[in-house]
């Protein structure tokens, strides 16, 4: 069984990543998978439901530099389409509830999701689960958007872990600004604290508590079992 089981079905479905081996190597896996959609998209654009895509086996390498992002008429009055994301765990480590809700201008939802991850990073989590927030809008050709993530879900990391894991969760999330760029659609992200991402954080918190929790004491006992 591969690391990650399939993580490209419908996002309305609940999927796991099984967390086999150091978070290291993880990480490395992480970034290839993440950038097969990008040339899926732009060889699916007729396509118009996001569970349709066909995604590629093969892998196509990682983005090493931000593309300029597309112009954006300044005069026009539109304002950006909105991505929340947010995470929520009971303990500092085992399986995270994550939950994105897509907003646009008018401040109405246009697509929510909420997923199981057996990860123990809230970043990377959410990294997987922006993938299918990003589907929506090239899909459905939402050109401007601003992606908040919760302040905590990166910079837990300058506490528990080195400093090159902050600068490499950080530049996954640059990185995903530039898969954006390249699809046509300018993105810039924001941190958003707990109280202003309120509806996303207890979305994935909900979640978790009707969800996964049940599964929480046993994946935990084995994660203990395992170092006994």
């Amino acid at each position: 069984m591969s690391d990650f089981d399939d993580i490209y079905d419908s996002p309305h479905k609940k999927r796991k990543i099984l967390s086999e081996g150091s978070n290291e190597a993880q990480e490395k896996r992480l970034i290839p998978e993440v950038f097969d959609i990008t040339e899926s998209l732009e060889k699916s654009s007729s396509t118009s439901s996001i569970g349709e895509v066909e995604l590629p086996n093969k892998k196509i390498s990682k983005i090493l530099e931000v593309p300029d992002p597309p112009k954006v008429d300044e005069q026009s009055s539109a304002k950006p389409h909105s991505i929340w994301l947010a995470a929520y765990r009971k303990l500092s480590f085992g399986p995270i509830g994550c939950s994105y809700i897509i907003k646009n201008p008018s401040n109405e939802v246009l697509s929510k999701s909420v997923d199981t991850y057996y990860t123990n990073s809230k970043s990377l989590g959410l990294l997987k689960h922006a993938v299918f927030a990003i589907k929506f809008c090239a899909e459905n050709k939402i050109n401007d958007i601003i992606m908040y993530t919760e302040e905590d879900s990166i910079v837990q990391t300058f506490d528990q872990k080195s400093r090159a894991s902050v600068v490499r969760y950080y530049k996954q999330w640059i990185e995903i600004t530039g898969m954006l760029n390249r699809l046509g659609i300018n993105c810039r992200w924001k941190w958003a604290y707990k109280t202003t991402n309120a509806e996303a954080c207890k979305m994935a918190k909900d979640w978790f508590e009707s969800q996964v929790i049940e599964e929480v004491e046993e994946w935990s006992a084995k994660q203990l079992d395992s170092l006994i």
